[in-house]
């Protein structure tokens, strides 16, 4: 009777779980992914209305889970350096290079200048394509003011 009961209740538990996969896959549309292949993949951003580019990027660097890897708190460290006080410090990492154009640098190609301490390839190097050059301002502006 066992070699009955042991392979039927395997049989509903292979069952239940491919449903439940199935489920979430068609209905919900959640597929697993690395992380690489989650930021390559469009995001809607939600930008609030008018014209304030620090608003704007705020809402840009919310929407496009910057959070996830960059602090905007001093001393907190998560995947990627903390941006807290980032405006005092830009302008000095490249010489020659003002604050702006390093962030922007920064945005378009992750890898050009990598911070000590941090690997290089880990942050997506495809915002220049996803981002508008109005939101990689706007995230400028929004990084400059904190």
């Amino acid at each position: 009777m066992t070699c009955v009961i042991v392979p039927m209740c395997l049989f509903g538990v292979l069952q239940v779980n491919a449903g439940y996969w199935f489920l979430l896959h068609n209905a919900v549309g959640f597929e697993p992914r690395p992380a690489q292949a989650q930021a390559a993949s469009p995001v809607e951003s939600v930008t609030p209305a008018g014209d304030d580019p620090v608003s704007v990027g705020a809402a840009v660097f919310a929407n496009n889970g910057c959070a996830a890897c960059h602090s905007l708190t001093a001393g907190t460290v998560l995947v990627g350096p903390s941006l807290a006080g980032l405006a005092a410090r830009a302008g000095e990492t490249v010489p020659g290079q003002s604050a702006e154009d390093y962030l922007r640098a920064s945005i378009v190609d992750p890898d050009a200048h990598v911070v000590d301490g941090f690997p290089a390839h880990v942050m997506p190097g495809n915002f220049g394509r996803r981002f508008t050059t109005a939101e990689i301002e706007a995230v400028i502006a929004y990084l400059l003011s904190r």
